[in-house]
């Protein structure tokens, strides 16, 4: 029991000792602190106590952060972003560093609404080989900003520039959405990860804080970049200054202000937004002067969606813990450093992620958060990048693997987890929690990383638009164009004017017609009621429509009745004062069968004198249609008057009765409106009594009514004053629609190939606002879409159609335009049936609205016969579509002329004799993919006739089913972006993804085998193709005599990247090593097999197709003849390519060509060791040649598109057919590509030294 006891309590003093020695804050004369100084008690720490005199090892080191033992033994006195210094002198956040000190957050309520949605759209998206997602999907109405990421900046002459030429289309693309949303901004972003991870641009930023002349250049070709596509901000993501770890220098602290305070001048000058992205984690944040920065930006994009990620796994002070990347408590928390330093509110945009982070777990049975991963989780087959998922490729895993994923909703975060893969990503449920989240920090709004992760049906954009309550849509929003309106002139009414005015200038005062006038006299219309004996009113009408007749009738000598109109004539006034009896009055009358008394019909006075006999309206004796009542006047129009008032024992009361006028409202365009009562408008008599009432009324009434006997009037009289409505109405087209119909007439007149300059990116274009005046009319139709009716194309229409740019009334007479033009001469291209074709092909999504119906425009004949051929119908006629698949190599492989040769003489043989040539057409498939190795043999003769003869081996390699399946080249094939379309040349933008399924395909050496050859044997002649005097050569015939032997006897040959094993010593042999093998296949392409095939002949200065039977194939092959041009044309681009992720094949020969000098100079310095007085420099005159013989190349291909082409128009262009008008808008898209053709030589040589003069861009073909 005690030696038990004993042996326990040694077992326990070891571990204290280990523990001891592992102790971070102990040391000793043999253990130095890991941090802080050591002092001579064994202890670690900073400060007096430790660093001073007492200390025994590491004295000079300092403290983070001053917590009181004073500035000089510390690094800084308070920490970066306010943060707390802990006793011990680290910086930090929480309550160890901070003890009871806490942060004052913003408060607001959660649904107070945000001001901003911002969006960033990758560049890069359209290369996903799967889940692409296009400008045209984005829900309308969602987003306030999208930015275009990323641009970038030359790191040596400091220009703005697109980072990929197809960026372009994708930013015409975007601002074509601003046509949809007309409040919508497009920012351009420039920056990204790339701007701090190595490379060219990993210090670009720091160069630029630090210089104000590149400053300029930068700032001056940003303006200008900005103008030429229309981005209304920009977006800077330098994310990571000053920090040591991402490429960061001490100055970017202090610079990065200066520098945001001198663009934010020129982009306000400019009328142009701007905002920078902010990391949210401490580390990285505490190099920004946000306080100094916030001066100078609109708001800040906090990037709060990678809180966590693989990276985890190299952070020293945690283990690799699975946890959320959008974490919302971690957010909350990385926002309190922003609330430290009082930033506003309402610049702080809240970072959202529409992708998760996959992680592999440690452990499948611990699988929670706070468990650990071992590495970042499985790629996606779309994303492509180990531990990033796309929110539409965790849709697709989820129901794949049937997982049900798990709600944390206190961080705010959806988990997903299968085997032992763990995914954290947000969707509508945590969209909603974390938008409520901002709204009750007050924040200016959200922003999303990334618009493009979505899924087709945009799924996540559409969650976050709920999530926020904003109403989005697939067409324009808020669009109410309308495609006519109906215009209203006013037919003006006569009327009374006011005591001793004259009629207004163009108006003329209505004649007596009645029996009374006195004629010589040329009496008028007039009346002196409610003047004070001091002028008269005149009725007056305008003067350039037909006037009523009117009089004065009832006089009768002064025995006046009580309303004596006629009966085709309605009262308009009256007069008293000439009348023996006081309620006898004389009428004035006119008829109303003109437009200028019109409304005056639709009317009628009530009961007189009993006024008050009829208390409404209707008249029961009168016109029941008139039942609105619009005046009553105690003296009707002003002569007559009512009876006194009576109470209901009958009995006289104070005041009169009124007498109704009554009205027919039933039609709105013919109807009095707005009638007031006025006593204080027109002239007033030369004497005003106390309480005159003046009897006038506005310029913009007339009177209807004139009471004198009104409570508030001792004389003169108040005036019932109304506005008349009564307008003759006519619809009026938008003229926008016979704009459309004159561009349409002139395309069917002449159905050419539009410019193809940009129709949504001219300035005068509706995208940039130019206003539209229609000096004729006084409409209202054009909305934000007020184009120039002289910019109106036919591609315009076509355009605005695919892209449901427009209000729905005018795109519906659109389409009715477009199909009124387009269905007798291409049926099959009305606008439902092109819609219909386009979804069933991906191509205008890869082209967008604008290109795609460029593309129609240029070839109405193909597209009309190819959209037949898909809907099943023949086109209206006999069309039928030339599909360029399988036109120059068949389903089995093989290609070219023996195509017809074989397949002829097989069918006519019986099984047995088949077989062999089935095996014949076999070699054909393989024979630019040797499946084993062959001796090839080559004479060479040197300028004075002497020879050599090389021998090497030219290694095998596999067709792409016998590739290594992990192997980038499957993943990024060369094909074309419309394999059926022959006039389409253009390769597949980030290529395509190869599996077994997929037939003609080959493998492709960038440098093909055949051309070395070639370059044998001018090297020894020393001759270039082009027929110029090179700069090096010819190489020594006795170099070819002897390097094979040196060669073999020599041990230190450079390794070959790719096959490092590779130990032949033949340098023959090793540069076909070094285009490629079935070991060194890193650099092959895989290729589609036109491409591999009419390269093959290109590059041996081969015509595709044999001169003599040009005309043979032309006439009678001619989908064959259009295979061939466009595979040449495509060759280019192809060689060209230096898209990654895509072929890249431009690359692709500078790493060949790399390798293949290392060879070429070890086998110099062979030679010349043992022939110091010959000198050879066959490396530098392969580089020379190299270049000349693409040229001569290019020069090649371009005399046989021509020659070829000219015998396809004059055979193919005087017929008539349908076939014959494809035949002609094929070679109208292929035939403008020839003078651009060129292969690029600008290659990366590393090998040679920089003043070599070959290493250099050389267009040999021009």
């Amino acid at each position: 029991m005690h030696m038990r006891t004993w042996l326990l309590c040694l077992l326990l003093l070891c571990l204290c000792v280990a523990a001891a020695t592992d102790d971070d804050t102990t040391c000793s004369a043999t253990k130095r602190c890991k941090k802080g100084c050591c002092n001579k008690s064994g202890n670690c720490g900073f400060g007096p106590d430790f660093c001073g005199t007492n200390c025994r090892s590491d004295c000079d080191r300092k403290s983070e952060c001053n917590p009181g033992f004073g500035a000089k033994w510390s690094e800084v006195d308070k920490c970066p972003l306010n943060v707390c210094c802990s006793k011990h002198g680290y910086c930090g956040t929480t309550k160890d560093f901070c003890g009871s000190k806490k942060v004052t957050r913003p408060s607001c309520g959660k649904d107070s609404g945000v001001t901003r949605v911002v969006g960033y759209f990758e560049g890069w998206a359209r290369n996903r080989p799967c889940e692409t997602f296009w400008p045209e999907q984005i829900p309308i109405g969602l987003y306030t900003h999208i930015n275009f990421a990323f641009a970038t900046i030359n790191p040596l002459t400091f220009l703005v520039r697109a980072d990929e030429d197809a960026d372009i289309n994708t930013y015409k693309r975007l601002m074509a959405l601003k046509k949809k949303d007309p409040d919508l901004k497009v920012y351009l972003a420039i920056g990204g990860w790339t701007f701090n991870d190595p490379g060219a641009t990993a210090t670009t930023f720091s160069d630029l804080a630090a210089s104000v002349p590149r400053q300029k250049k930068f700032m001056s070709s940003l303006m200008s970049f900005m103008s030429t596509h229309s981005f209304d901000g920009l977006d800077l993501d330098w994310e990571y200054p000053q920090a040591k770890d991402r490429s960061g220098r001490d100055a970017d602290f202090a610079n990065f202000p200066k520098f945001m305070a001198s663009l934010k001048k020129m982009m306000d000058a400019g009328n142009k937004g701007l905002s920078i992205t902010l990391p949210a984690s401490y580390w990285y944040l505490k190099h920004f002067d946000i306080k100094k920065l916030e001066k100078s930006v609109d708001f800040f994009n906090i990037m709060s969606y990678d809180l966590h990620g693989a990276w985890d796994q190299k952070v020293e002070w945690t283990e690799p813990y699975l946890n959320a990347h959008t974490n919302l408590t971690e957010i909350d928390l990385a926002l309190d450093l922003l609330w430290r330093n009082d930033i506003e509110y309402d610049k702080v945009v809240l970072g959202l992620g529409f992708y998760g982070r996959a992680f592999t777990a440690a452990s499948a049975s611990c699988m929670k958060p706070g468990c650990l991963f071992s590495d970042s989780g499985v790629a996606g087959k779309c994303s492509r990048e180990k531990g990033i998922l796309l929110n539409s490729e965790i849709d697709a895993l989820i129901k794949e693997h049937n997982v049900k994923p798990e709600l944390h909703k206190e961080e705010a975060v959806k988990i997903a987890k299968w085997g032992k893969q763990w995914v954290s990503f947000d969707d509508e449920e945590t969209f909603k929690l974390k938008t409520e989240f901002a709204q009750s920090r007050c924040l200016g709004g959200v922003m999303v990383w990334a618009i493009s992760h979505d899924t087709k049906d945009a799924k996540y954009n559409k969650a976050l638009a709920k999530a926020l309550g904003r109403k989005v849509t697939s067409g324009s929003l808020d669009d109410d164009e309308q495609a006519s309106e109906i215009n209203k002139i006013p037919n003006k009414q006569c009327r009374w004017t006011n005591c001793k005015e004259d009629c207004p200038q163009g108006w003329v005062n209505v004649a007596r017609s009645d029996k009374g006038a006195r004629k010589k006299k040329d009496e008028k219309m007039w009346d002196e009621t409610g003047c004070g004996d001091d002028g008269h009113h005149s009725f007056c009408c305008p003067g350039t429509e037909e006037l009523p007749t009117c009089g004065w009738y009832g006089f009768s000598k002064g025995k006046c009745g009580k309303g004596s109109c006629p009966s085709n004539m309605v009262e308009i006034g009256s007069n008293q004062m000439y009348c023996h009896k006081k309620q006898n009055y004389q009428s004035a009358c006119c008829t109303t069968d003109v437009k200028s008394m019109k409304l005056y019909s639709t009317c009628e006075w009530g009961a007189y004198p009993d006024c008050d006999s009829q208390d409404k309206c209707p008249n029961t004796a009168g016109d029941s249609s008139k039942n609105y009542l619009w005046a009553e006047s105690s003296t009707g129009t002003g002569g007559g008057q009512c009876d006194d008032k009576k109470n209901n024992l009958g009995l006289k009361v104070p005041g009169m009765q009124t007498r109704k006028f009554c009205c027919d409202v039933h039609n709105a365009n013919l109807r009095f409106t707005d009638c007031q009562w006025f006593k204080d408008v027109g002239p007033a008599p030369a004497t005003e009594p106390n309480g005159f009432c003046r009897s006038g009324c506005p310029s913009d009434r007339v009177r209807v009514a004139l009471d004198t006997e009104a409570a508030v009037c001792r004389s003169g009289g108040m005036a019932r004053c109304c506005k008349t409505r009564f307008n003759d109405e006519f619809e009026v087209e938008n003229p926008k629609l016979d704009g459309y119909r004159s561009a349409m007439k002139a395309w069917i007149d002449d159905p050419t190939c539009p410019n193809p300059s940009s129709i949504l990116s001219r300035r005068s274009h509706p995208l940039l606002g130019d206003v539209v005046a229609n000096a004729s009319l006084s409409m209202e139709l054009a909305s934000r879409d007020d184009i120039k009716i002289q910019d109106i194309t036919a591609q315009l229409l076509l355009t605005y159609l695919i892209a449901r740019i427009g209000s729905e009334n005018m795109l519906e007479k659109m389409g009715n335009i477009w199909d009124s033009y387009i269905e007798n001469n291409f049926p099959s291209l009305t606008i439902r049936s092109i819609k219909a074709f386009l979804g069933m092909t991906p191509q205008w999504e890869t082209d967008g609205p604008e290109v795609t119906a460029r593309r129609i425009l240029c070839s109405p004949h193909s597209y009309n016969a190819r959209v037949a051929s898909i809907q099943g119908t023949n086109g209206g006629g006999s069309a039928t579509w030339i599909d360029c698949i399988y036109v120059v190599c068949d389903k089995n492989g093989v290609c070219g002329d023996e195509q017809d040769e074989v397949t002829r003489r097989r069918r006519a043989l019986l099984p047995c004799r088949s077989a062999h040539l089935s095996a014949h057409r076999h070699h054909w498939l393989h024979v630019r993919q040797i499946s084993k190795p062959q001796e090839w043999m080559v004479v060479v003769k040197s300028p004075d006739g002497k020879t050599a003869t090389i021998e090497y081996e030219v290694p095998a390699n596999d067709p792409p089913a016998g590739l290594d399946q992990s192997l980038s080249s499957l993943q990024n094939t060369a094909e074309f972006e419309t394999p059926g379309d022959c006039s389409d040349w253009r390769l597949k933008h980030g290529g395509g993804v190869w599996n077994a399924g997929r037939k003609g395909f080959h493998t492709e050496h960038p440098i093909d085998k055949s051309v070395m050859k070639q370059f044998f044997t001018d090297a020894a002649l020393g001759t270039l193709r082009s027929g110029s005097k090179p700069l090096y050569g010819p190489v020594p015939i006795e170099f070819f005599e002897e390097i094979l032997v040196l060669g073999a006897d020599d041990a230190w040959w450079p390794e070959i990247p790719g096959n490092p094993d590779y130990d032949d010593g033949n340098l023959f042999s090793r540069l076909m090593e070094c285009l490629g093998s079935q070991t060194n296949d890193m650099n092959f392409a895989v290729a589609v097999q036109d491409i591999n095939w009419v390269k093959g002949k290109l590059m041996q200065l081969q015509n595709p197709i044999a001169d003599n039977k040009w005309e043979e194939k032309v006439q009678d092959n001619i989908d064959y003849v259009l295979g061939i041009l466009r595979a040449s044309v495509a060759t280019f681009s192809y060689m060209n390519s230096d898209d990654s992720p895509g072929p890249n094949v431009f690359n692709k020969v500078s790493n060949v060509i790399n390798d293949m000098l290392l060879q070429l100079l070890h086998a110099e310095n062979l030679f010349e060791r043992k022939h110091g007085d010959i000198q050879v420099a066959i490396n530098q005159f392969f580089l020379e040649w190299l270049r000349d013989y693409y040229g001569a190349v290019t020069t090649k291909a371009q005399a046989f598109l021509r020659g070829v082409i000219s015998k396809v128009k004059a055979n193919w262009g005087p017929r008539t057919g349908e076939k014959a008008k494809q035949v002609m808008e094929i070679i109208g898209s292929l035939e403008p590509q020839i003078a651009n053709l060129r292969i690029r030589t600008d290659w990366d040589i590393s090998v040679l030294d920089d003043d070599d003069p070959m290493d250099e861009d050389t267009d040999m073909s021009k």
